[in-house]
């Protein structure tokens, strides 16, 4: 038996008034009935709550109740839904997806397999929720066979019609192991396409491997067939954008326009997302006023959505025009037709840089801080990033070095950025005990990082550093990199 305190703490907030009754109820109570105890263990609860329900449960023999046991299962880590499950003298197929999925969130496969296995031995038969946990394991395995084995008893009992089940085979083939010929094999058997994760799947996996414009031509077709993109969507078509050269760019313009012009889509949403696409694109080919245009012709419902913003923003710091960006910023906020988000404030940290605004700079770093981003920043590593180079540029060393400090997880870019603050502002020492702190973190430098420490002996006269430096970024193939800049 689980060892459950038998101690009751009785809650006092208004929100636990119901389980304040279970607990004082006697067992023959109605409160006390399968449905009910299910009911209070919905939601988010409390673990010394949770520990007092549990015991209740146990002492008045509800725990042999499967819906009962499905709920608990979910509260706990696995080791602990392990054993409720385990308690369970004739489980139903809720339990079984409650535990499979616990485990599959930790990450632990082989006993994900072992529970699959228990469940083919027993007159069950999985679901389309059991396939989904199954093939999330599958992901975090990190090892394709699986997938195939799993994929291979999806056909045999017959789940390949199912939309769900496929969706998920999409998704771990394409996005988890870059096997994007099972991927589309599976999507084009998909009966109903008009669910567009699917696509999205599809999508994010070509882009994701680098093929763009097998991700433009599902983006195409997409909005031909009146289907609208989703944000997740767009992220990954303009990601594969990014990697397109100017031909490519200039077919992919003309035949985007065209969709545009011809009324072939008739929802002015999916003309929305062909323009912000568009804007991208004559960004990167240089053509601003034309990406002005795009961004003009997208609709009010469009610019409910926080993309087309960051695509504009990015297009005129990208192209030298920092005051024009931070003016559609600004926009942007006084308008409060969306919310910026992390990719807008990286675009805006960058104009700041490029024109040396440090007041605007710290206003939007103290902006994050007031919509409770504190933690976001630290987490994240192209945030913090842009704000060290802002701050850096900008002549604010000492909170380049605060941010720098703060940031939990440290990258070999946020690195670069910190030393080569230092080295610009001759504060070579410094910069140096840095770059010789990287392997603490289990981090290489790069041809940046060497840049940054070389830059560092020039402007603070450690000369003697330099060809020890150098020859490090020799040894590690880094010659021509550091010769070229």
């Amino acid at each position: 038996m689980l060892s459950l305190s038998r101690r009751f703490v009785v809650p006092t907030a208004q929100k636990f008034k119901p389980i304040v009754a279970f607990l004082h109820s006697p067992s023959s109570c109605s409160i006390a009935d399968s449905t009910n105890l299910a009911t209070l263990l919905q939601g988010h609860l409390p673990r010394s709550y949770l520990l007092q329900i549990h015991t209740r449960i146990f002492q008045l023999g509800a725990h042999q109740d499967n819906l009962v046991a499905t709920r608990l299962i979910g509260h706990y880590p696995s080791h602990i839904a392990l054993r409720v499950f385990h308690h369970l003298q004739n489980p139903n197929i809720f339990p079984f997806n409650a535990i499979i999925r616990v485990l599959a969130q930790e990450g632990h496969f082989f006993p994900v397999v072992s529970v699959f296995n228990d469940l083919k031995r027993r007159p069950l038969s999985p679901n389309d929720l059991t396939f989904s946990f199954l093939l999330k394991a599958c992901f975090r395995s990190k090892d394709a066979r699986y997938v195939e084995q799993i994929h291979a008893h999806i056909q045999k009992i017959g789940f390949l019609s199912d939309s769900f089940v496929c969706n998920g085979l999409v998704s771990v083939y394409g996005k988890g192991f870059n096997n994007l010929v099972s991927a589309r094999k599976v999507f084009d058997e998909i009966p109903d396409k008009r669910v567009v994760s699917h696509w999205t799947n599809l999508i994010t996996g070509f882009a994701q491997s680098g093929q763009s414009e097998e991700v433009l031509q599902l983006f195409h077709v997409m909005v031909r067939q009146n289907l609208l993109p989703q944000s997740d969507t767009m992220v990954s078509v303009l990601s594969a954008c990014s990697s397109l050269e100017m031909p490519k760019i200039e077919k992919w313009v003309n035949v985007l326009s065209e969709l545009i012009g011809d009324g072939v889509s008739t929802r002015e949403t999916c003309h929305d997302s062909v323009n912000t696409v568009l804007v991208y694109l004559f960004g990167k080919w240089g053509k601003i006023e034309k990406s002005k245009e795009g961004f003009d012709r997208i609709s009010a419902t469009g610019k409910r959505s926080v993309v087309p913003w960051n695509t504009m923003i990015s297009v005129y710091v990208q192209n030298g025009c920092p005051v024009e960006g931070l003016s559609l910023f600004r926009m942007m906020i006084e308008e409060q037709t969306t919310t910026p988000n992390h990719v807008t404030m990286v675009s805006v940290l960058s104009a700041c840089a490029q024109i040396g605004d440090l007041s605007f700079g710290s206003w939007v770093h103290e902006y994050l801080i007031s919509l409770g981003h504190k933690d976001t920043i630290g987490a994240n590593q192209i945030l913090a990033t842009s704000l060290i180079d802002m701050y850096s540029k900008c002549g604010d060393l000492d909170k380049a070095k605060e941010v720098f400090e703060h940031t939990i997880s440290k990258d070999v870019v946020l690195f670069n950025a910190m030393i080569m603050g230092l080295a610009v502002y001759g504060e070579g020492e410094d910069a140096l005990r840095l770059f010789y702190r990287m392997p603490e973190f289990g981090l290489q430098p790069n041809a940046g990082t060497f840049l940054g420490a070389l830059s560092a002996c020039s402007h603070s006269g450690l000369l003697e550093m330099a060809p020890i430096i150098f020859v490090k970024a020799c040894k590690l193939g880094y010659l021509h990199l550091v010769a070229e800049n």
